[in-house]
């Protein structure tokens, strides 16, 4: 073994690295993901000196905190908080970062903190100021103590996997990099002096600023982004020309993340986006997945930043709600974004007073087609929603969305193609879909045949970039009975839980895959 590189060893030992799955991401704890840890590299690691280097930086690169009933050791967790504050450069290491359940969010955090503070030369300035901002805070719940100290413990992560938000925005705050993102959020969270109204804090002064960003919503913060703090708001903010470049400025602190994760694992109810909007002004960010949030109109009156433009290219959005003016914020804000998932909520996550008025198809097809020509995938699942709410209009024509390539949609959120024979559909269909369009996944209606627009798309040889065409139908629809000369046809069974829940029953969905031949 002496003999061989560096490099192979890595290679060979990089098999026994702990992963994060990407299959269920969004049910997290309920669906008992397994990242086990890495034992093998541990093992490993105590042969000889030389496995222990090429092992130590796998070990650490993956991290992994999960809920298992009554196994759930807070203490194991701590400890490698400890572990990451007596030696920094184990969490330079860490990648990919993965917690599930809140119960770790109510580990307490505040004695590293303190401890952190006192080895200023572990700190970057940005992060010294956050900490000593964060503790003069004052409050009294420890909700998200936890993963803010980790994120001023691994400022190289590439991942960020978390099963519950912040309530007050502050992660998304650190994360933004942005001096002015950063007032804004201790003005919010620092007490004030009853008498005067002024903020208090024992280290630094952060109540002089006079723009008012905090009432003028994100009109104001257009006038003031270049002129808060240290000057990091300028430096950090991407223009349209560079956002699909993704550059991230020198010296910001997550440099290197490019994907964050997520979820509201309660049961029922939902987070805003809002809560998480300083993740949308990081200038490198590509992918942002979400379950259980809102994005829809009191969402949006909320947000303070609308104005700067996201570099997200991909936006996975699960069991969520997302209205016509979350839509027009998404698309007018995320200007780089190519994939765009929306799977609206089931009828069991939502409040009792929740009758799903907002919800306007029409009203979203339309700012498709004005927002949204930059889209390659498309995907727009409705069928938990639509079993309990009656969402008013059609999504409509996307012929003009020219630049997408594959399409995930229901036929009746679509258009209203009943009636008419298979000429007539064949070219309602024309009129509907884009021209280039690569691949088609159409959702047939439950309890109902549906095989009439995919008969007819099949048939309709206009469509000549059109290689797949899947169709998925719930329990007794059967559209396996198409046959289409030029097309190979095979199926498979699907089982989902439509309730999203550990008690949901699960339903079967027959998928039938056509691949053109050729």
């Amino acid at each position: 073994m002496d003999t061989l590189p560096s490099e192979t060893l890595i290679r060979i030992f990089e098999h026994f690295e702990c992963t994060i799955p990407f299959d269920n991401w969004e049910q997290g704890y309920i669906a008992e993901i397994e990242c086990p840890p890495p034992k093998d590299l541990i093992a490993l690691s105590k042969v000889c000196r030389r496995f222990r280097d090429v092992s130590r930086p796998l070990i650490y690169r993956t991290v992994a905190f999960q809920w298992r009933e009554d196994k759930y050791e807070e203490k194991i967790i701590e400890a490698f908080m400890r572990t990451l504050c007596d030696d920094p450069h184990i969490g330079h290491i860490i990648r990919d970062f993965h917690v599930d359940h809140w119960r770790a969010w109510n580990l307490e955090a505040t004695e590293i903190a303190r401890k952190l503070l006192a080895t200023p030369e572990n700190l970057d300035e940005r992060q010294h100021r956050w900490l000593q901002r964060w503790l003069a805070a004052g409050r009294d719940w420890p909700n998200d103590d936890f993963l803010f100290v980790l994120l001023i413990l691994t400022p190289n992560l590439r991942m960020l996997d978390c099963g519950q938000t912040t309530a007050d925005g502050g992660i998304g705050a650190y994360l933004s990099g942005r001096r002015d993102v950063e007032d804004h959020f201790f003005e919010k969270m620092l007490p004030k002096d009853s008498s005067s109204g002024k903020m208090l804090s024992e280290d630094e002064d952060i109540g002089d600023d006079d723009d008012g960003d905090e009432d003028d919503g994100g009109e104001s913060d257009s006038d003031s982004e270049n002129k808060d703090g240290d000057g990091e708001a300028a430096s950090i903010m991407p223009s349209e020309e560079t956002t699909h470049r993704h550059v991230v400025p020198h010296g910001h602190p997550f440099s290197k993340l490019k994907e964050v994760r997520f979820r509201h694992d309660y049961g029922n109810g939902f987070d805003s986006a809002s809560e998480i909007e300083g993740v949308l002004l990081h200038p490198g960010i590509e992918t942002l997945r979400l379950f259980g949030f809102t994005w829809a109109k009191e969402d949006v009156k909320r947000m303070q930043w609308s104005n700067i433009p996201s570099s997200l290219t991909s936006l996975q959005m699960k069991s969520s709600i997302v209205d016509a003016a979350g839509l027009k914020d998404i698309l007018s804000r995320c200007r780089q974004l190519r994939n765009l998932h929306i799977v609206l909520a089931v009828i069991g996550r939502m409040d009792s007073d929740y009758q799903g008025e907002e919800i306007d198809f029409g009203k979203m097809g339309a700012l498709l087609r004005k927002y949204g020509q930059r889209l390659e995938t498309f995907d727009f699942e409705t069928s938990g929603f639509r079993g309990y709410f009656a969402p008013d209009g059609h999504l409509g024509s996307l012929k003009n969305l020219r630049a997408l390539r594959q399409l995930k949609v229901s036929s009746e959120d679509l258009e209203d193609f009943s009636g008419g024979d298979e000429d007539e559909l064949a070219a309602s269909l024309r009129n509907v879909l884009p021209p280039r369009l690569e691949s088609i996944h159409i959702r047939a209606s439950e309890g109902r045949g549906g095989d009439g627009v995919p008969r007819a798309l099949l048939k309709d040889k206009s469509f000549t970039s059109l290689r797949i065409v899947e169709v998925e139908a719930f329990d007794r629809s059967d559209p396996g009975n198409i046959v289409v000369p030029g097309w190979r046809k095979f199926e498979r069974v699907d089982l989902i839980n439509r309730d999203e829940t550990e008690e949901g029953e699960l339903h079967s969905i027959t998928i039938v895959i056509f691949l053109r031949d050729g």
